[in-house]
């Protein structure tokens, strides 16, 4: 069976599970954790050290809706997800070597015959056959950002 990656419900635990077992990663470390695929199977793993970020997101999130900003090239994503009004979960497509973060409102009890409650889903993808992903947790988000593999140049001898 396929390992798979699941999120706390207070956003500070990513959880690799994984042959019966699931093994915690704390979010709200200052190094975060690196995400990325072995024959296969995601791998999760404490960061060295944060990456060096040429880009930042300068605006905040405004509490539903994620913050996002791409390099000219298209090769480097920085993802601010909001935790404040939703809460994320994670799906893991094999076949396209995509680890996807799926965010829903919070889900609010009603009373019958009361306002009906407007659903909003936030879908963020990252290839992990194109690069590692890094994620931490700030105060009021979980940063994501892609990490593109290297490309070889080659040498001449």
């Amino acid at each position: 069976m396929v390992n798979t990656i699941a999120v706390s419900t207070d956003m500070e635990t990513l959880y690799l599970i994984d042959d019966n077992r699931a093994i915690a990663f704390p979010l709200l470390g200052t190094k975060g954790i690196i995400i990325g695929l072995l024959d296969g199977q995601l791998t999760v793993a404490t960061a060295a050290q944060p990456p060096k970020m040429d880009m930042d997101i300068e605006n905040p999130t405004n509490g539903d809706n994620a913050a996002r900003v791409v390099s000219s090239d298209g090769r480097v994503k920085i993802v601010k997800l909001p935790i404040t009004n939703t809460a994320w979960s994670t799906v893991f497509d094999r076949k396209k070597a995509a680890l996807c973060f799926i965010g829903a409102t919070e889900v609010e009890i009603r009373v019958s015959g009361g306002d009906e409650l407007e659903f909003k889903a936030s879908l963020e993808f990252f290839e992990l056959n194109k690069g590692n992903i890094y994620v931490r947790r700030t105060k009021d988000s979980i940063v994501v950002v892609s990490l593109p593999f290297k490309e070889d140049k080659g040498t001449n001898a």
